[in-house]
C-alpha cells in the first residue's frame, strides 16, 4: 500500500511503477510542497514550545507543593505547642502567693 493506494510493487513492471507515480502526482499524494513542509514544521515547533511550557509549569507546581507541605507541617507544630501550653495548669502568680 502506497499512501492509501493498495499496490504490490513486487509484481508491477517498470511502466506500472511510472504509472503509479504519475497517478500519485496528479492526485497530490506522495509529494509535499515546501509550503506544506514549512507549515508542518511550524506546527510541530508550536507544539514543542507548548510542551516545554507545560513541563516547566508542572515542575514549578511540584516545587510549590513541597513548600506548602513544609509550611503546613510548621503550622501544625506551632498549633500543637500552643494547645499543649493552654492545656497545662497555670502557675500561681506572685500576687496569689502573698495572700
Amino acid at each position: 500500500m502506497i499512501d492509501g493506494i493498495p499496490i504490490d510493487i513486487g509484481q508491477v513492471s517498470g511502466w506500472g511503477v511510472v504509472g503509479i507515480l504519475v497517478i500519485m502526482l496528479l492526485t497530490g499524494r506522495g509529494l509535499a510542497t515546501r509550503r506544506e513542509v514549512d507549515a508542518e514544521k511550524a506546527r510541530a515547533d508550536t507544539w514543542q514550545a507548548a510542551w516545554a511550557a507545560a513541563m516547566s509549569t508542572i515542575k514549578e507546581k511540584a516545587e510549590q507543593d513541597g513548600e506548602l507541605l513544609e509550611n503546613s507541617r510548621t503550622t501544625v507544630r506551632v498549633l500543637k505547642a500552643l494547645q499543649a501550653q493552654a492545656d497545662r495548669p497555670a502557675a500561681p502568680s506572685e500576687s496569689e502567693d502573698s495572700s
